[in-house]
């Protein structure tokens, strides 16, 4: 049902009912029930019906006296806000002074209990929707409560409508039977006081009605509310039947956060509309939405969690979610109250750059994606492609050189297809000034530039000019790559020639040698001091390195060097070097690895 629907049902209850009975509308909370009242139901019932709605909250009451007074209240509340002289030039009175307002319609507060409760009986409730918000959350039982508003359907003929999440009233039990068989069985029964108030409620509820909220509806009016504000610029994008963008963005964080509370949403717009009040500078609309999108998160779980930290390492993300985080001086701006402009420019500063390098990585995946479809793209298009790569290449940013070795099969696959080849040998020299640039000299980037998923190509001139450029590559890459580090300290020696063969095993391979490169009398006096961890972690480099059957054909001058390492470890051994016995322990492990690679000569 749509909330015309629900107004429509609830209008002709009360025009045309004559059951003397209330009807309920129920939803978990959250669930946009006290909006929908306030915001649709009883304007419509207002323009379409000369009856009167008057809204009362049982939440916190304690008894149904305390009912009768609040309905009462609320009804000389209206008539006051009528009749006022004050009302009129357009000031209102709020509920929380009405007393003092009351005395301009002549009621005198002075009377004692007694007579106050005659008072508050006296009036004729026939013309009136008695709306009872919060049942679940009153403190007076529910069995009074059904009593009361049974009294106001039968004896003063008022119409009533009852608001809950009838989930938190309903409770069950488990209990446990036995079948014909004697075996026993568990079931989840109504507890007797559910029992009861199921009961009660058949005499006095005519119809219960599911409200399901119409939630891009009621959130477009909301937003609507603000549309004087900042958040005007947040409406302009329309779907094709007018709806704004904005809301089913709003309803993804919603469901992202696992809440729909509409008190919640409303205080993220009016803290976003308030953040910008003061902001003179120009707002990138696509900044703001992510800032209000993310104040819409944080708003939500603030709502469902009260005891929601501020600490200095909480996740953005956590307060916002991932897609909208929460920025930081929109979280200065709910904790203390003060805003940050300084912070709002930088801010956007950042998105705006930021954004523009994801365009350009979407853009350049394009040209990518055209280069190596290029058996079923246009020529003029591929062209296009070839530059765009060009292009990027120079900026370094948005290829990375795992990518060289497939980029360059391609490239020079479709150089004799373009009418500008040259562009070809432009892309070349540019890769090879960046491999030579490179400076943290990934292993990865040799092990990819031959393996990769591409095709053979069908000319032999295609594939000479592949091996050499890829040779190339591979030596501007490999220059100076190995800057033998001349620590005074053996263990800082011994630690960082273990992090080289565990991080750049590749790199290794290709120099033809590398132990012969090390000082092994200063690597052995790092072992004689280092940990059992610092230990382990220079096997676990020396395994990456040499435990492959053809390690002669990577590193063909290492086997001396191999040798003159064993002889040295087994030496730690039988002179009962090393820290403890795990340290000894960690040799003989040690001395049985190089052993297995010295074998594989």
């Amino acid at each position: 049902m749509t909330d015309q629907e629900y107004n429509l049902y609830i209008e002709n209850y009360l025009k045309n009912d004559k059951t003397q009975s209330a009807i309920m509308l129920i939803a978990p909370w959250g669930m946009g029930k006290s909006y929908y009242i306030q915001n649709s139901l009883i304007p419509h019932l207002e323009q379409t019906t000369d009856k009167k709605c008057v809204v009362v909250s049982l939440y916190g009451l304690s008894d149904t006296k305390e009912i009768s007074k609040a309905i009462y209240f609320e009804t000389r509340a209206k008539a006051a806000c009528v009749k006022s002289e004050k009302a009129q030039a357009g000031k209102i009175v709020g509920k929380t002074i009405i007393k003092g307002a009351l005395s301009v319609v002549g009621i005198d507060l002075s009377l004692d209990d007694a007579d106050l409760e005659k008072l508050y009986s006296s009036i004729d409730l026939t013309n009136q929707l008695i709306i009872l918000e919060d049942l679940e959350r009153s403190s007076i039982s529910i069995k009074q409560v059904l009593g009361f508003v049974n009294n106001l359907v039968e004896q003063d003929g008022a119409k009533v409508l009852l608001v809950a999440n009838e989930k938190e009233i309903k409770d069950v039990k488990q209990i446990t039977t036995k079948d014909s068989k004697g075996e026993e069985q568990s079931k989840w029964v109504y507890t007797e006081e559910t029992e009861e108030y199921l009961a009660i409620k058949e005499k006095t509820v005519s119809d219960t009605i599911l409200y399901l909220c119409d939630y891009d509806n009621a959130i477009e009016s909301i937003l609507n509310l603000y549309s004087e504000s900042i958040i005007a610029h947040l409406l302009e994008g329309k779907t094709a039947n007018g709806k704004p963008l904005i809301v089913n963005e709003i309803n993804m964080v919603m469901a992202d956060v696992g809440d729909y509370n509409f008190r919640s949403f409303i205080f993220a717009c009016q803290k976003t509309a308030d953040m910008f009040s003061n902001y003179t500078g120009e707002i990138d609309n696509e900044f703001l939405k992510h800032v209000f999108l993310g104040n819409v998160a944080f708003a939500l779980r603030v709502k469902g969690n009260d005891d929601l930290k501020w600490e200095k390492d909480i996740s953005p993300n956590k307060l916002g979610t991932s897609k909208y985080p929460l920025y930081e001086f929109c979280k200065d701006y709910f904790k203390y109250q003060e805003i940050d402009l300084d912070a709002i420019k930088s801010s956007q500063n950042a998105f705006i750059e930021q954004s523009e390098y994801e365009q350009k990585q979407r853009e350049m995946n394009s040209a990518l994606s055209i280069l190596y479809g290029f058996p079923t793209q246009e020529a003029e298009i591929l062209e296009l492609a070839v530059e765009s790569v060009r292009n990027e290449l120079k900026s370094g940013e948005s290829i990375p050189l795992v990518q060289y070795g497939k980029l360059a099969n391609y490239l020079i696959a479709v150089k004799n297809l373009l009418d500008h080849p040259d562009v070809i040998n432009e892309c070349k020299e540019i890769m090879l000034v960046n491999m030579k640039r490179d400076d943290k000299k990934d292993s990865k980037v040799l092990d990819r530039l031959k393996f990769h998923d591409s095709f053979s190509f069908w000319e032999s001139e295609q594939q000479e000019e592949y091996n050499q450029f890829i040779a190339q590559m591979s030596s501007a890459f490999q220059e100076n790559a190995f800057l033998w580090l001349t620590d005074e300290d053996p263990v800082e020696y011994l630690i960082k020639v273990s992090d080289f063969m565990c991080d750049r095993e590749s790199d290794v391979r290709q120099e033809k040698k590398f132990l012969e490169n090390i000082d092994i009398e200063k690597l052995v006096k790092g072992l004689e001091k280092a940990t059992a961890n610092q230990v382990s972690d220079f096997r676990r480099g020396i395994l990456h390195v040499y435990d492959i059957a053809n390690i002669r054909s990577f590193l063909p001058d290492d086997k001396e060097a191999l040798i003159e390492l064993k002889v040295a470890v087994q030496k730690l051994i039988d002179e009962n070097k090393g820290k403890d016995k795990v340290v000894r322990l960690q040799y003989t492990w040690l001395s049985e690895n190089i052993k297995k690679v010295i074998d594989n000569y």
